[in-house]
């Protein structure tokens, strides 16, 4: 496996509740963690797959009020509307790709899998080499797809208004599924 590169992207401010509830947006909550977790949020829900299984239609009010009372980084990247697909149909396509999938598990699915499934199948972006969020933010970029990125609880952090995403390996994805299972069932 050769060595990845961080990925830097371009912070422009803060995120609003009226910037999330209009248009697609990956959502990346614990956005320093290694690894962090995604999430899809469109017009204003949010949807993911986890520990736990499915994570649907979660209001955006909610995932901002529950980052800034416990102080959880997040970015917020905001991808271009789609040329013929409506908000509800690319909703229905997100919610398909998750409910492929029991939930979030060791050496199977993890929160990108229906993420990557649903940039394949809504916006036709080539997800055979991607394993990592690292990886499919810039294929995403070289396919235009990527407008803006916003943030919550994230200062320190940027470097000239950029946050680089941490490198991690699927070993340590691994290891972080099975801490936080063993934390969900204590």
């Amino acid at each position: 496996m050769k060595m990845q590169s961080p990925f830097s992207i371009k912070v422009d401010g803060e995120i609003s509740l009226s910037d999330l509830r209009k248009g697609v947006f990956i959502s990346v909550i614990d956005a320093n963690k290694i690894p962090p977790h995604i999430g899809i949020c469109i017009n204003g829900n949010f949807s993911s797959l986890t520990i736990k299984g499915h994570e649907l239609n979660v209001g955006a009010g909610v995932l901002l009020k529950n980052c800034s009372l416990r102080r959880i980084p997040a970015l917020f990247i905001k991808i271009k509307d789609h040329p013929v697909f409506s908000y509800n149909y690319l909703d229905e396509l997100l919610q398909s790709c998750i409910a492929e999938h029991k939930r979030v598990d060791v050496n199977g699915p993890t929160c990108l899998t229906p993420v990557k499934q649903f940039f394949k199948e809504g916006f036709h972006v080539d997800v055979n080499e991607i394993d990592f969020l690292f990886q499919l933010l810039p294929q995403l970029q070289k396919n235009e797809l990527i407008v803006s990125c916003y943030s919550a609880n994230i200062t320190n952090e940027t470097a000239n208004g950029n946050y680089t995403l941490p490198v991690y390996t699927k070993n340590q994805i691994d290891e972080r599924i099975e801490k936080v299972r063993l934390e969900y069932k204590n």
